[in-house]
């Protein structure tokens, strides 16, 4: 049975607030983003200690860091140094709080870049991971190299390595212009590398993709969560909402989501999401549900 979590940023950046969510939804976990207006690149000592001792005493567990890594131009060397430090703090901060997993990209999408020259990128990432017993989990992103599905199975199985993983976000796929369909199709060709999940919903119009309240949208999720609990996936699900009751969050946040202005009205639009979502799995997928959910 999967287990359900919420990404910080998407319900506030003060950590106590994130925390009572947390244990008003019954949920399990948090999955760490920014915080105090902080990416995970930039979290201090102090900071992750805080994180631990919160979640601990919350009875709360951090099943991954949500972290930008490889979020970036691929011929910018700079930049992708600056990438692979952050990423050994995620690694220091995962392996304090406990976390086995750190979310990463494929960098940028410009032009039609072969996959196996993304892949070459992940040759100095596989032994970090190694060393750490962590896994990276990319997550498909119609900004960068893999926007779908099938493209990040197609990378995972260049990389061939059991550390880096796949993120399944049947959301994204809905604002990717290439039409696959995110449950069955996507779901099937990421379920060999399936390491983690985000419950995101969405829909077009006018031609538009725009975030919606979980179970309002187009992707199936009666179908794609019954699939899981027929597959026996025993994962996290972590809420990314990308959705606000009274506005619309900017392109440029989507791509980038941190810090105060990203999570304006969040803790609002979680509960609504949280809300749709329950009531659906309880409608629908009998038995999919990990914890009751809070009466009221």
């Amino acid at each position: 049975m999967f287990q359900l979590a919420v990404i910080s940023d998407e319900v506030s950046q003060d950590l106590d607030t994130v925390i009572e969510f947390a244990q008003r939804f019954r949920l399990a976990g948090i999955e760490v983003r920014s915080l105090w207006d902080k990416g995970p690149f930039d979290f201090s000592p102090a900071d992750v200690e805080k994180i631990r001792r919160k979640t601990a005493e919350a009875g709360l567990a951090v099943p991954c860091i949500g972290s930008p890594f490889f979020k970036c131009d691929i011929g910018d060397e700079a930049a992708a140094a600056a990438h692979l430090e952050g990423l050994k703090r995620c690694i220091d901060a995962a392996l304090a709080l406990g976390a086995p997993l750190i979310r990463g990209f494929s960098f940028w999408k410009k032009g039609n870049l072969p996959l196996a020259a993304v892949a070459e990128r992940f040759a100095p990432v596989v032994p970090l991971l190694e060393s750490a017993g962590l896994t990276l989990v990319l997550e498909p992103d119609p900004a960068v190299n893999t926007p779908n599905g099938r493209a990040l199975a197609q990378l995972l199985g260049l990389i061939g390595s059991p550390r880096v993983a796949a993120l399944w976000d049947p959301g994204n796929i809905i604002f990717d212009d290439a039409g696959e369909c995110p449950y069955p199709d996507g779901y099937e060709a990421v379920k060999p590398y399936l390491r983690h999940m985000h419950l995101k919903d969405a829909r077009r119009v006018d031609g538009a993709a725009q975030a919606v309240a979980v179970g309002t949208g187009e992707v199936d999720m009666a179908g794609q969560f019954a699939r899981l609990l027929a597959d026996g996936y025993s994962g996290w699900v972590s809420l990314e909402t990308h959705y606000r009751l009274a506005r619309t969050i900017s392109e440029e946040s989507m791509r980038l989501p941190s810090g105060s202005g990203f999570s304006e009205g969040g803790y609002a639009a979680s509960a609504d999401c949280l809300a749709h979502f329950y009531r659906l799995l309880e409608r629908e997928v009998p038995g999919a549900l990990p914890q009751a959910p809070p009466k009221g």
